[in-house]
């Protein structure tokens, strides 16, 4: 399909819509904290707020960056030799000490579950030599994802004057980093067994998350605590394929509010399956037949029930392909978008084969050309 023009259609979707709780009105939210968000981590779509946009200090929170930094290097597998400016900060630890040897993937371990500081810190100065530079990456990954009015000093999350962000900046970074298969594993790990020291030895450590344990399909994220930020708590849940993300900061009963936070989260989404209301073909060249006709598989998604006529499917194929086509080959994608973010996508294939014209059959004329060219060709 090389250096075939690829259109793009956009086109009317047919909706069905499964609405699995509507009763909101019976549903008690409990929420304690200085500033909250719950939004569904697929669309981004706010589901409940509370001063979502205020600036505060976010504690160890602030790890969920530093992790997705370490998950998106590439080189998670190399052995970091841990020096004395690396492991010297205070709070929390992993247990890190100068002259240790640990993998960056048993690293990330030591960020998620532990919040470690030490952790964190030896992460900034193995990827960019230093915690100033560390604090540049991670604000310029704030910027590629949007995020207006965060700002980062410490890999950490230990109290500094510019180091903030808002409850709906942490909720969509948390989006986005829960989609890295690496660091989407470790923060949904209740435990690990990890390899440090010199000479490495195993050690067993524990998530300090709670929800893991007494939330039904809770799959990470992070806590958070100093005297300056209060109690902080990022959560996410998946159930029946939709995923919810909370964020509380400053929240004295954090552990309480993200269970009813996330439960009304759930109860506000309703399931949407997508699919073209209209026969789609792609002229073949040199087939058969002149067309194929092409499908995909019902794309589903999630969102508020009153949004659900703001998604649009957008089709990506190309205007012709050439003959052979086999039954499945595929074609092109489908594209659910929402307010200018693709949420959900599936490949557009061949419903049938279309098999190549045969040749036709070579006149006289042709045959004693050919005869003519191999007998000089002989000589």
């Amino acid at each position: 399909m090389e250096g075939i023009l690829i259109k793009s259609l956009r086109i009317i979707v047919a909706v069905i819509i499964t609405v699995f709780a509507l009763n909101l009105c019976a549903f008690a939210v409990t929420d304690t904290s200085s500033s909250s968000v719950v939004i569904n981590a697929d669309t981004l779509e706010i589901l409940y707020q509370n001063d979502p946009y205020e600036k505060r200090s976010m504690a160890s929170t602030t790890k969920i960056m530093t992790a997705l930094l370490l998950a998106e290097s590439g080189r998670l597998d190399e052995i970091i030799s841990c020096t004395a400016q690396m492991v010297t900060v205070e709070g929390s630890a992993m247990g890190l000490k100068a002259g240790d040897f640990i993998s960056a993937r048993d690293l990330m371990y030591g960020i998620l579950l532990m919040s470690g500081n030490d952790a964190a810190n030896v992460c900034a100065h193995f990827l960019s030599g230093g915690i100033e530079e560390f604090a540049n990456l991670m604000n310029i990954k704030a910027q590629e994802l949007g995020l207006k009015s965060t700002n980062f000093v410490t890999p950490s999350g230990l109290d500094a004057d510019e180091h903030y962000t808002t409850a709906y900046d942490l909720a969509v970074l948390t989006a986005y980093a829960i989609r890295n298969e690496e660091f989407a594993k470790v923060c949904a790990s209740s435990s690990a067994t990890v390899r440090f020291g010199n000479p490495m030895m195993k050690y067993t450590i524990s998530n300090h998350n709670r929800l893991l344990k007494t939330y039904d399909g809770c799959i990470g994220v992070k806590t958070g605590f100093t005297k300056k930020s209060g109690r902080c708590l990022v959560s996410a849940a998946e159930r029946d394929g939709a995923t919810v993300i909370t964020v509380t900061l400053n929240d004295p009963n954090d552990w309480r509010d993200h269970a009813s936070l996330l439960d009304y989260g759930f109860e506000r989404l309703s399931h949407l399956s997508l699919s073209s209301d209209s026969e789609l073909k792609v002229q073949v060249i040199g087939g058969e037949k002149d067309s194929v006709a092409l499908c995909f598989d019902d794309i589903s998604t999630f969102c508020l029930d009153e949004n659900r006529e703001k998604f649009e499917l957008e089709l990506s194929v190309s205007d012709y392909v050439f003959a052979p086509v086999q039954s499945g080959d595929i074609l092109g994608t489908a594209s659910v978008i929402f307010e200018g973010r693709t949420v959900g996508c599936a490949d557009i294939y061949a419903e049938d084969g279309v098999e190549a014209k045969s040749p036709l059959p070579k006149t006289f004329n042709e045959k004693i050309k050919e005869f003519i060219i191999l007998m000089i060709k002989s000589l």
